[in-house]
C-alpha cells in the first residue's frame, strides 16, 4: 500500500489521517443516533447505522 501511494504521489500521512477522521466521524454519528450503548446492540443494527453514517456524512 505504501508503494502504491508513493507511485500515485499520495501523502501517506494525509491519507491515513483522512481515513481515521472518516472512521471517527462515522462512529460518532452512530453513538449520537443509536438508542443505548454500542456494546448492547446487534451486529445487524450496528451495520445499519454504519451505512446510514456513510450516506449522511459524505466526505
Amino acid at each position: 500500500m505504501i508503494n502504491i501511494a508513493r507511485w500515485h504521489k499520495v501523502s501517506i500521512e494525509e491519507g491515513l489521517a483522512k481515513t481515521n477522521k472518516k472512521f471517527l466521524d462515522r462512529l460518532t454519528y452512530i453513538e449520537e443516533n443509536i438508542d443505548g450503548a454500542l456494546h448492547s446492540q446487534s451486529k445487524k443494527k450496528l451495520e445499519k447505522y454504519w451505512e446510514l453514517a456513510k450516506i449522511n456524512l459524505k466526505h
